[in-house]
């Protein structure tokens, strides 16, 4: 087993993250090999991490993307701090902040839900943050709203990259704030192997045009692993790439229906309520999509359902679920719109970041019984 290098861990304190001692790398049981093929899934190669960086991970520990960027790091010489705690119940925005300009962190690693928790710290707190060496902030493990993305471009400028992967595929999708600001929605262009592309597949698994809404699937350009023609997996990412090889993903297939003329999807959906002033988060699903057997909705209440968490929960009532439905009636069609909007305080998030099914699933179920 080669000895990648030290990872120091360390446990929240009152000013900042108090160091506990060093582990090796090694000690996670994921071979050299292994963590090589990680940096490349990850679109990490091009990283460049000198022995004077101090690299801050608040992604899980054992994480495909922690181990990468420790290997990274143990190769280079750089240390690395980690908080003892990052799960939603009992991450300490405060502490990290402290962190970041006590130990003089270069470049961060992040989910989402982490920095909407930084920016939700009262103005006096997040004043205190210098930030005069943090040089990158790599943000993944689900995508960042769009107020998100602008919140933190205003607070932290144009140091942060958004990574988007796809399971069991070496490479993945890097948007930097210059992708955002131009090709707003965009997730960056493909970076993968040199023997790798991104395709997208219409409704009959076709590679379709620029523009058009598909199945995102990289596929090998030998064409012995081409995804035309195969069986996709119901939770295959949605999305469609334009004329500059920018990615645009959407969401999991499993949450749309696929017809004979297309996608109907959610996303549209959800985007348009996220440009709300009032909503922070929204996720729509179909009645007739991947948990049609749990929603258990009557026929004549068939279509998209959404569920939406506000920036101020205080403000959910039935007069704002009529304004929102009103203000996508304006510009969707009926096939896209919402039929009913459940408020939710906090969007029920996975260890990753992403939303978690199960807990929305509770959100409906509580609903529908009430």
């Amino acid at each position: 087993m080669l000895e990648i290098g030290q990872v120091i861990l360390a446990t929240p304190g009152p000013a900042c993250l108090e160091l506990q001692g060093a582990e090796l790398i090694a000690d996670s049981g994921v071979d050299s090999a292994t963590l090589e093929q990680s940096v490349q899934a990850l679109g990490y190669a091009g990283l460049e991490i000198e022995s004077q960086d101090r690299i801050l991970l608040c992604t899980a520990p054992g994480s495909r993307r922690a181990l990468a960027l420790a290997h990274l790091a143990g190769i280079a010489g750089a240390k690395v701090f980690a908080p003892s705690e990052i799960g939603q119940d009992n991450f300490q925005p405060v502490s990290v902040l402290q962190t970041i300009d006590a130990a003089g962190i270069t470049l961060s690693d992040w989910y989402p839900w982490q920095l909407a928790a930084l920016l939700r710290l009262p103005t006096e707190e997040r004043r205190r943050y210098v930030g005069a060496n943090h040089q990158r902030a790599w943000v993944g493990g689900a995508r960042m709203p769009r107020w998100l993305q602008e919140a933190l471009y205003a607070w932290w400028g144009p140091i942060l990259h958004e990574h988007l992967g796809f399971a069991d595929w070496p490479g993945g999708c890097v948007a930097t704030v210059l992708d955002w600001q131009q090709y707003p929605g965009s997730a960056g262009r493909w970076r993968g192997p040199p023997d790798t592309s991104l395709q997208v597949l219409d409704h009959s698994q076709q590679v379709c045009h620029e523009g058009c809404i598909g199945q995102l699937r990289p596929a090998a350009l030998t064409g012995e692993e081409s995804a035309v023609g195969e069986e996709l997996a119901a939770d295959s990412m949605l999305g469609y790439m334009d004329a500059d090889g920018q990615v645009y993903p959407l969401g999991p297939s499993g949450f749309a229906r696929s017809t004979d003329v297309g996608w109907l999807t959610p996303y549209e959906g959800e985007q348009l309520l996220e440009s709300h002033a009032d909503v922070a988060q929204a996720v729509l699903w179909h009645s007739d999509g991947l948990f049609a057997d749990r929603l258990d909705t009557p026929s004549e209440a068939a279509g998209f359902w959404a569920f939406v968490e506000l920036h101020n929960p205080a403000l959910a009532s039935p007069l704002l679920e009529v304004e929102l439905l009103e203000f996508c009636a304006r510009a969707l069609s009926a096939a896209k719109c919402p039929r009913s909007i459940l408020f939710v305080d906090t969007m029920p998030r996975t260890a990753r970041g992403g939303v978690d099914s199960n807990g929305l699933l509770q959100v409906f179920g509580d609903n529908s019984t009430s």
